[in-house]
């Protein structure tokens, strides 16, 4: 029983190392379509397809948006709650709240914000 518990403890233990290893190394977002629990993930492209990426939490606090991402999110998913936000140089123009479980697959197509935000912000807007 003893060695049960041993060798139980050893498998947990290295499970651990091998998620935490997991967490550390992998990109963010690890692969289309995929976004970390209390995170907001942005894409360059529809469908949530490779290129330039960005994840966000609201521990981040305010963020202008990497420039592949500015004025063209093409999908996103939020885990998160946050504010998308359109700047102007003397404030902002407009933003649209975003809650756990919102996505676009579309987000800057026709006339959608994605096409026009360039910061994220934590909290309601």
């Amino acid at each position: 029983m003893l060695k049960k518990l041993g060798v139980a403890a050893a498998a947990l233990t290295m499970a651990a190392g091998v998620l935490t290893a997991t967490t550390f190394l992998a990109p963010e977002p690890a692969s289309a379509g995929i976004c970390p629990a209390g995170a907001v993930c942005l894409w360059e492209n529809n469908d949530f397809q490779p290129g330039c990426s960005m994840v966000w939490r609201p521990s981040n606090g305010s963020r202008i948006l990497p420039s592949c991402l500015r004025d063209d999110v093409g999908s996103f998913t939020a885990n998160a709650e946050a504010c998308f936000v359109d700047t102007y140089p003397g404030g902002v123009r407009e933003s649209h709240r975003a809650r756990p479980g919102d996505y676009s697959r579309a987000y800057s197509h026709g006339d959608k914000f994605g096409g026009r935000m360039d910061r994220i912000d934590p909290g309601q807007c």
